[in-house]
């Protein structure tokens, strides 16, 4: 994790700030012990429901710990009343911010501006662009966008394939914006996908709006919205409109008194996803950090649930009593390939599990089959916990459905699968859409003069997650950018020996009609710096290399001019996915996807960086 704590005192002003700022920020609390730990807390406003629980939960975590004080501030909804709260919340004293943004786009700037000043800064609801930022918490818009469209079948009671018709009702705010899209893009092509907005998001507004336009409803099967508030004022309106044949799912899940989990019990609503607001989760986080955790991730990912009228019951009694596992040993189904990256990894398991008291056991596998037979062995062996580094994404299904069955928790490591999220417990690793983006940011900035960039992509494995979501997010990056052309995307395996072989092969056949070489991982970028070198061009002059990993190897290339940009991807990994198995141990909720804190390095790397690289 990058970014300093502030080297300078604030504790003679904490005191007073706590103080005097209680009665603004609606502290409502008391304490008997010396505030040592100052948290500032800017939330986009106090008013709807999901910030109330927010703020909620953020003090009743916060009481938890000897001398941790908040401050609140309400921004109203006001992008520039929330960059002033920012500045006033450190003025106080605050040692670190936790922000829920009016707009991420707008705070983009000012937030990544603290960030490179020392100041610790968590989001929570909407994370901002990049990852200049110290951590992010709250649910992945398209994991719930996928978890939406799988409902509609079971919800509306219309079988799978069958032609559905939905109005969505969201706020008009970027979260609305954008969970809209990402449902349209998950949905099936025969569902139908109509849209409004509600400004205010409210249960009234929501009623008013359906009540005033009734044509809206003609022909809908199912209304979901953006929260239960607006499900539960769409239901009022189905009802007295007489169309209460429209199923309705909402989304937060609160539970407790008139929460989304109620409304289904009661069978208002027929269905929720359960949207976590991540407030305990980072206050635990803050006060690690106070502690002097420095390799905290960059992003966790809460858990998204369906709840319905036939899980509600047992979702609020598993949800308040969460079962405690004795885990002491576990296996790691590994990748057998010879990269600085993989034995990097390797190498973190084995001392993080060492540290935890974990037995690990770890199978390195070439093919995929291999992976099937060594995962098999694992759950036949009453292993506790099983660890996954998948070389392709699919035909996992049955062996995650039997470790279910057994009862075993399965952790995939630094690689995803094609399953939906209730057949594993965490996903610890990296996030390939924004590795794929960070490097064509980079192309972007620093070949702007160049007329039509022309890029051969070195792809990974096929069909792995990496490749998947690095070309994905380079070409998201490019998409509507003009003057930029994939020329070629050739599959290197992630093998340096690949990555020579087919830049040799390259140039010999097309000849230099490139201009930049993309690359999913360091090893195939060394094989191409090899290629180029003996085809008498200079690599990263000639043709500009742009990889991701970070390994040594990769860093010393662009310090000696051979390569231009490196986005890295953590391979240590290994405390990342023991924390996952304490949290088990505790009886915690894990978190589905936790994302490593990760740089980008050009020609100016630090001589400190390569001295103390592990891999």
């Amino acid at each position: 994790m990058t970014g300093n704590k502030h080297g300078k005192n604030h504790m003679l002003p904490v005191i007073c700030a706590a103080a005097a700022l209680c009665f603004l920020a609606g502290c409502g609390r008391t304490r008997d012990t010396e505030v040592t730990r100052l948290i500032g807390v800017s939330l986009a406003n106090q008013t709807d429901e999901w910030r109330s629980v927010l703020k909620e939960e953020l003090q009743d975590e916060a009481d938890q710990y000897e001398g941790v004080e908040l401050i609140f501030l309400d921004a109203g909804d006001d992008v520039e009343k929330q960059m002033s709260d920012l500045n006033e919340l450190v003025g106080y004293g605050a040692e670190l911010l936790i922000v829920s943004p009016v707009d991420v786009e707008s705070l983009i700037a000012p937030v990544e501006q603290m960030y490179y000043d020392g100041v610790p800064i968590l989001l929570l609801d909407r994370a901002v662009k990049g990852f200049d930022y110290t951590c992010f918490f709250g649910v992945d818009d398209k994991i719930l966008a996928r978890k939406e469209a799988a409902a509609l079948p079971l919800v509306t009671g219309k079988a799978p394939g069958e032609a559905t018709t939905v109005l969505n009702i969201i706020m008009d705010n970027y979260t609305g914006r954008q969970r809209a899209q990402l449902f349209r893009n998950a949905v099936a092509d025969n569902t139908e996908v109509r849209q409004i907005i509600v400004v205010s998001g409210t249960r009234d507004a929501t009623e008013d709006t359906l009540l005033e336009r009734p044509s809206l409803l003609d022909g809908v099967d199912i209304i979901i919205t953006q929260n239960d508030y607006m499900a539960q004022g769409a239901a009022r309106a189905c009802d007295a409109l007489g169309m209460g044949d429209i199923r309705i799912m909402g989304c937060d899940g609160f539970s407790g008194e008139n929460g989304g989990i109620e409304m289904v019990r009661e069978g208002i609503i027929d269905a929720t996803i359960v949207c976590p607001t991540g407030g305990r989760e980072a206050i635990s986080y803050a006060v690690n950090y106070f502690d002097g955790m420095t390799d905290g991730p960059k992003q966790i990912n809460l858990r998204n649930v369906l709840v319905t009228a036939d899980n509600a019951d047992g979702y609020v009694k598993e949800s308040d009593d969460h079962r405690i596992m004795d885990i002491s040993s576990v296996g790691y189904v590994q990748i057998d390939e010879d990269t600085g990256f993989r034995r990097a990894n390797t190498d973190s398991y084995l001392s993080a599990a060492a540290e935890h008291g974990i037995m690990l056991d770890i199978v390195e596998c070439r093919t995929v089959e291999e992976q099937f037979s060594a995962f098999e062995r694992f759950l036949e062996s009453d292993m506790d916990a099983i660890i996954l580094s998948p070389i392709v994404e699919d035909g996992w299904k049955d062996l995650f459905e039997k470790a279910r069955q057994k009862g075993v928790p399965v952790i995939l490591s630094d690689r995803e699968v094609n399953l939906d999220d209730d057949l594993y417990t965490a996903f610890v690793g990296a996030d390939f859409l924004e590795e794929g983006a960070r490097c064509m940011r980079w192309i972007e900035d620093n070949m702007q003069g160049e007329q039509d960039v022309r890029i051969l992509e070195l792809a990974g494995t096929r069909n792995s997650s990496p490749a998947i979501g690095r070309g994905m997010g380079f070409r998201d990056m490019m998409r509507g950018r003009s003057g930029y052309t994939i020329v070629a995307s050739l599959v290197g395996d992630f093998s340096r020996e690949k990555g020579y072989s087919i830049i040799k092969d390259y140039l010999d056949d097309h000849g230099r009609d490139f201009d930049v070489i993309f690359c999913h991982n360091d090893d195939m970028m060394l094989g191409a710096v090899e290629a180029i070198r003996e085809a008498g061009l200079e690599p990263g002059s000639d043709i500009k290399l742009l990889s991701i990993d970070g390994t040594k190897d990769a860093l010393l290339a662009l310090q000696s001019g051979e390569a231009n940009f490196v986005a890295e991807c953590t391979p240590l990994l290994g405390e990342n996915a023991m924390r996952a198995i304490e949290e088990l141990r505790k009886g915690e909720e894990v978190p589905v996807r936790v994302i490593s804190s990760e740089g980008t390095f050009d020609e100016d790397v630090p001589d400190t960086v390569l001295r103390n690289r592990k891999y």
